[in-house]
């Protein structure tokens, strides 16, 4: 999903589920997104745009031994702020894409390492 800062009202929310099945590939680790719901609270004033990113999803991850897929669940909630000025996270441009950055908090939050059940984690 693309916000299009021009478009935004003031203040205001927006759910949706995301298809982040095109970043599949640039994930060794990912094997599957199961469900990814994205919340957005949003406030906007001139050249700042503050967001309230909450996402919720089932992941299959590899394991770290076998390679099966473990499901995971993960709960992330970020807040970000859009701007020209030092202090904010990212620039602010006309177009921002959610899923690209839906992604990139997932990536960095997942666990790491995930292990099968058929793996005796004793043993390794």
């Amino acid at each position: 999903m693309v916000l299009r800062y021009l478009d935004l009202m003031n203040t205001g929310t927006i759910e949706y589920e995301c298809d982040l099945t095109k970043y599949l590939a640039k994930s060794i680790d990912i094997l599957a997104f199961k469900m990814v719901k994205v919340k957005v609270d949003y406030q906007k004033s001139e050249d700042i745009l503050d967001l309230g990113l909450n996402i919720t999803c089932q992941l299959v991850l590899a394991c770290d031994v076998t390679g099966k897929g473990v499901e995971s669940n993960l709960d992330v909630m970020e807040d970000l702020k859009f701007g020209k000025t030092l202090d904010c996270d990212y620039p602010l441009t006309e177009e921002i894409d959610l899923d690209e950055l839906v992604y990139g908090y997932i990536v960095s939050e997942k666990p790491y390492v995930v292990y099968h059940s058929s793996v005796n984690i004793e043993e390794i």
